[in-house]
């Protein structure tokens, strides 16, 4: 439930931050938090 939200959360930032081009390596940006979400989930 926290993962969740905290996806969620992510989720607009990177809408955000794509909409005024500030997000440079988004794929980098999502498997970082891939990898810490499951990290999280252990």
């Amino acid at each position: 439930m926290i993962a969740q939200g905290t996806l969620q959360c992510f989720g607009l930032m990177i809408k955000k931050t794509e909409k005024l081009g500030e997000l440079i390596q988004k794929e980098s940006l999502l498997s970082d938090i891939d990898k810490a979400i499951s990290e999280f989930m252990r």
